[in-house]
């Protein structure tokens, strides 16, 4: 049996839950929407333990939703400037690839609002060194971030497995979905988004609810 999630904010503490329920299950996270032909990342695990430690930022209480599919693009994009996010920071969700819609029947202003051209990287693992190229890119209005995939010291048991194909190195980036950008606000000049927030405080152990 599997168990699909898509576009969720998906906690370890969900994940957890639903192991002890559904013990010969396998979460597939995934993410997507109507205007990119729907699910367009993945990530599978296998959980042995616990999610604890699963990427660096260990600290987060999300479950990544993975890395994407062939012919398919995402970027982390600062939503003001379109300037492309780094890891570990916070930024609207763009798409980019074949699976794009040509736009929104009879409305060629939110066509124009929401299909982008998107300047990025010619590699987008080294910025600093490639030239720049232009895409075709669809803004989604959810924020996330990229984080490494944990290295994992020689010798030790990991508490998951990756099993999705495609996974180069256990550096690659893999994608956290935080919440819709109507959730994202901004404090002192930095952004942050509060079902990110709110999922940090029910993952204490001193809260019941929140």
């Amino acid at each position: 049996a599997e168990k699909l999630l898509a576009n969720a904010t998906h906690s370890r503490n969900n994940h957890r839950h639903g192991n002890s329920t559904l013990r010969r299950a396998c979460l597939i996270n995934t993410y997507g929407c109507t205007e990119i032909a729907a699910d367009v990342t993945a990530f599978e695990v296998s959980d042995r333990n616990s999610l604890k430690e699963l990427v660096t930022s260990g600290s987060s209480p999300l479950v990544p939703i993975g890395t994407p599919i062939s012919n398919t693009e995402v970027f982390v994009v600062d939503p003001e400037t379109l300037n492309l996010m780094g890891d570990g920071e916070l930024g609207e969700i763009f798409v980019s690839g074949e699976n794009l819609a040509h736009g929104y029947l009879r409305d060629p202003d939110l066509t124009k609002k929401s299909f982008i051209q998107l300047q990025v990287p010619s590699d987008t693992h080294d910025a600093k060194s490639s030239h720049p190229r232009t895409v075709r890119a669809f803004r989604t209005g959810d924020f996330g971030y990229f984080v490494r995939q944990r290295t994992l010291e020689e010798g030790t048991e990991p508490d998951f497995q990756i099993r999705r194909q495609g996974m180069k190195e256990e550096g690659e980036r893999v994608l956290m979905y935080v919440g819709r950008r109507d959730f994202s606000v901004k404090i002192r000049g930095q952004r942050v988004d509060l079902l990110e927030l709110e999922a940090h405080c029910r993952a204490h152990e001193g809260v019941s609810d929140v």
